[in-house]
């Protein structure tokens, strides 16, 4: 009878607690905390750390690593709750009631001594499984209601502050964190305590200030894999901070404490990489060692590239970059590693001004850094610019190379040619063997590993719907490989590069048999005939072919000059572009440019120089003109103050269909500011206004004039587009701008919705899944706390039922709270009502008709498509 009574939650006796206590923690606590276990040995032993930069304190702030089997917990903390919850005050005992203890237990909101524990597993699990916003909510929830036990208190609070710093929400964090008094901390929270300022801190960039919370942790923290975890942090950032001497030590403490494989390899390497000024053949000598170790067979990019560094240092710059060079041969895993190696080498060359050199090793690191690296804008950036660079400096190289073999005897064009077919021929035996050596491999890997689903199940098993077998079947593709850019022939490691060949006139007098025959031989890359009718062996190939080098080479030196800010090789291409090209239209504009870097570089002579030249030789061109004017440097000033403003009411006027304003505005701009970066865009302009006003004709020949004179624009592009539609037979619409089209498509917008509303109509229907919408007319914090008060509720009112929570912003001051997943509609409002007793929710929650929603989900789907929140209003209205 005693057992049986001490089973019952609505009685609160010292059996009863006692009992409760022991059934929750032997019964259900414990097997939901060795699924947490498990789930966080797995988080740790994901490999997802990226090495090359400081590494997270935490494994959970890397993105998408989560850990597994937290559902059980959280399913078995929620059963604890519910099932053992003992919520009814105990009958005070009179004898008692000057004893501050006692009192202060007759405060308490839970009195089975267990659920505190099962309450922060809850929001533990929720934290590892990557909810941080439940987290919030649950241990929010925690430090309200078990506000008179302190540790417990203290310990959601500085969970929440993890949860608020996952989130980035730091501001809140560090707030939050300021209300901890450090006194309350006992040695039991020292760890948790410091690991979390450090974490912030590490968050801000502030990794010197974090060192000594992270010392702090480590005396405290008895997790081996964490310990280890702060260890490498700290060599990490001591490493950054110049402070050699105690990374070492610190890298050594975490290899002896035995870590996962990366993290000791890791160790070792950098550990090495700092000892090589004390002793690098010593330090060359290991890593040697190291390479030649099957262990480290996926490891050999990190290893040369740290051979190279070690180089590096000795200022051995030839054998750092042989070494990485062979970091970069030896890569498997084409990730984050072999990266950090291209640009590290893409970097030297582009220091020392070798360009074309770097170009390749930009462009594929690129393809390999995710858009959030800090490195990724730079890297991609130089990619591109470089490889116009490359190509221009390509078709420069090929054309005098033709050039120069189109000069030669027949014989030796022919022993040329031959040659080449040979490589060629050798390059494609390479290649298939190649290819059929990763065939093989994949072959082999396919059949070890499980195939991908295609079809079948729920819609998330499908390949393209489920985003970490995409992301799996990617790494696996990068890993087999490498990262190839989407084009043909990508299986392709090294591609023979052909310039496009130029338009063969075939003899008229050939019999067709014979005529099919050469275009056969002009399309075979192993066949002479291919090789000979690129060369440049008439006036007019010749012409063609000093053409492409005559544009290739100015817009090197435009390169140069615009984008890579090289004033030396500017005016080096330039002044060789004048030389190879004395008669070039582009020349005044060549000479122009060499006079502004002479500005820029603060060269008197060599500016008047250039101005005499301009002067003297094109005194047609708009440069002479502009540098004759005696009020030129005037105008110049003139044009940076007024430039940006003119262009802006010139755009305005365009999109408020005054055409006449913008033909007058280009005008003034063409007189007063001709050397305008903004010119095009004010060109672009006049033309689009041309277009909406004149004849067609006139249209298509200033878009061609623009296209001719700012080849390099952005509007240029646009221009194309535009000139290539009308070539399709498209023609320009007249009329106004902006304002008609914008009407019409409202016009168009709404015909669609009615035409929609008559064909949808909204449902009656009680017994379909039902939703509750509440407004909210205060702010976000505001809004996300009364989640937090509503999670809870739901925790301890419906443990085995799940109710989802949803806020939508409306405007600033404005959200929709969406509480989902009735059965239906009586459900749906037997919730409401509970819900209306709760004091702290009621004072905060619009019951009322114009304050809340109660919706199907299927009429819900229909708001904003067609229909709209005051349509569903007057919808029941007049069906009440």
């Amino acid at each position: 009878m005693l057992i049986f009574t001490s089973c019952a939650v609505r009685k609160n006796t010292w059996f009863t607690r006692h009992y409760h206590a022991m059934v929750t923690k032997y019964n259900i606590y414990f097997n939901g905390h060795e699924s947490y276990k498990e789930g966080i040995r797995s988080l740790y032993e994901t490999d997802k750390d990226d090495f090359s930069k400081i590494i997270p304190l935490y494994p959970i702030s890397i993105k998408d690593n989560r850990a597994s089997g937290m559902e059980t917990t959280m399913e078995k903390c929620r059963k604890a709750i519910k099932l053992h919850s003992i919520q009814k005050k105990p009958t005070p005992n009179p004898k008692k009631a000057k004893d501050e203890k006692y009192q202060l237990f007759l405060q308490k909101e839970e009195y089975n001594p267990m659920l505190k524990d099962a309450w922060l597993l809850l929001g533990k699990s929720e934290f590892y499984k990557g909810d941080f916003m439940g987290a919030l909510g649950t241990f929010t929830y925690i430090a309200n209601h078990f506000s008179t036990e302190k540790e417990v208190k203290l310990t959601a609070q500085i969970w929440m502050v993890r949860s608020y710093a996952e989130m980035g929400w730091i501001y809140e964090a560090e707030e939050l964190m300021s209300k901890i008094s450090l006194a309350e901390i006992d040695y039991k929270l020292e760890s948790l305590y410091a690991g979390t300022n450090a974490d912030l801190l590490m968050k801000k960039k502030q990794y010197k200030e974090a060192i000594p919370f992270i010392k702090t942790a480590i005396l405290r923290e008895k997790d081996k894999r964490q310990k280890v975890r702060y260890h490498y942090v700290l060599a990490q950032i001591y490493q950054r901070n110049g402070q050699n001497n105690e990374a070492v030590e610190e890298y050594k403490v975490v290899q002896k404490l035995n870590p996962p494989q990366k993290m000791n390899f890791n160790a070792q390497l950098n550990s090495a990489q700092l000892l090589a000024g004390t002793n690098s053949k010593s330090v060359l000598k290991s890593l040697n060692k190291m390479a030649k170790s099957s262990t480290n067979k996926d490891f050999l990019d990190q290893i040369y590239y740290t051979i190279g560094n070690v180089y590096l240092t000795e200022g051995n710059e030839e054998k750092a970059i042989e070494n990485y060079k062979l970091a970069i041969e030896k890569s498997t895993r084409n990730g984050i590693e072999k990266a950090i190696v291209q640009i590290t080498l893409a970097d030297m060359y582009y220091q020392k001004r070798e360009y074309i050199l770097s170009q390749p090793y930009y462009s594929d690191a690129a393809q390999i850094l995710s858009v959030d690296n800090e490195d990724y804008k730079r890297v991609s950036s130089r990619g591109e610019i470089l490889k116009d660079l490359a190509d221009k400096n390509n078709t420069v190289i090929m054309q005098d190379s033709l050039q120069m073999i189109a000069s030669l005897p027949k014989d030796k064009q022919m022993d040329i040619i031959q040659k080449v077919i040979e490589d060629l021929i050798q390059e494609e035996e390479r290649q298939k063997q190649l290819a059929e050596e990763e065939a093989y491999k994949a072959q082999r890997e396919a059949q070890s590993t499980s195939s991908l689903p295609v079809f079948g199940g729920s819609s998330s098993d499908w390949y393209f719907y489920n985003t970490n077998l995409i992301s799996k079947g990617k790494g696996e593709f990068q890993r087999r490989w490498g990262n190839r850019t989407l084009e043909d022939g990508w299986r392709l490691r090294n591609k023979i590069a052909v310039t496009d060949m130029q338009e063969v006139n075939y003899d008229d007098d050939m019999d067709s048999d014979s005529a099919s025959f050469q275009r056969r031989n002009f399309l075979d890359n192993k066949s002479p005939d291919y090789y000979l009718a690129l060369l440049p062996d008439n006036p007019a190939k010749v012409e063609r072919s000093n053409k492409l080098i005559e544009d290739a080479m100015f817009e090197m030196a435009n390169i140069y000059y615009l984008n890579l800010e090289d004033m030396e090789m500017a005016l080096q291409t330039f002044s060789e572009f004048q030389r190879r090209f004395p008669n070039s239209e582009k020349n005044a504009e060549s000479y122009y440019y060499c006079y502004k870097i002479a500005q820029k570089n603060q060269q008197q002579l060599e500016v008047n120089k250039y101005r005499n030249i301009l002067i003297e030789n094109y005194p047609e061109s708009k440069f002479a003109k502009i540098l004759s004017s005696p009020n030129f440097t005037e105008s110049e000033n003139k044009m940076y103050a007024q430039q940006d403003s003119v262009y802006e009411v010139t755009y305005l006027a365009y999109s408020q269909s005054d055409f006449e304003q913008v033909f007058a505005n280009y005008e003034y701009a063409k007189k007063n500011f001709p050397m305008s970066k903004l010119l095009p865009k004010f060109a672009f302009l006049n033309a689009l206004s041309i277009g909406k006003t004149k004849d067609s004709g006139l249209f298509k020949e200033t878009l061609s004039q623009l296209v001719e004179q700012y080849p390099q624009s952005d509007v240029t592009s646009i221009a194309k587009d535009i000139l290539a539609l009308m070539s399709q037979g498209k023609e320009a619409q007249k009329g106004t701008t902006h304002g008609s089209l914008l009407t019409r498509r409202e016009e168009l917008v709404h015909e669609d919705m009615e035409k929609e509303k008559q064909e949808k109509s909204f449902s009656l229907e009680t017994k379909v899944p039902y939703m509750l919408v509440y407004k909210l007319s205060f702010g976000e914090t505001e809004s996300n706390l009364l989640i937090y008060d509503i999670a809870a509720f739901n925790f301890t009112k419906f443990m085995i039922k799940d109710y989802d929570l949803k806020l939508l912003r409306v405007s600033d001051d404005q959200y929709l709270l969406l509480v989902a997943n009735f059965e239906n509609q009586k459900e749906a409002v037997w919730y409401n009502d509970i819900l209306k007793k709760e004091a702290f929710v009621a004072g905060r929650l619009n019951f009322s008709l114009e304050g809340f929603y109660l919706i199907s989900v299927d009429n819900y789907n229909l708001i904003g498509n067609p229909f709209s929140w005051i349509d569903y209003e007057l919808f029941i209205k007049e069906n009440q």
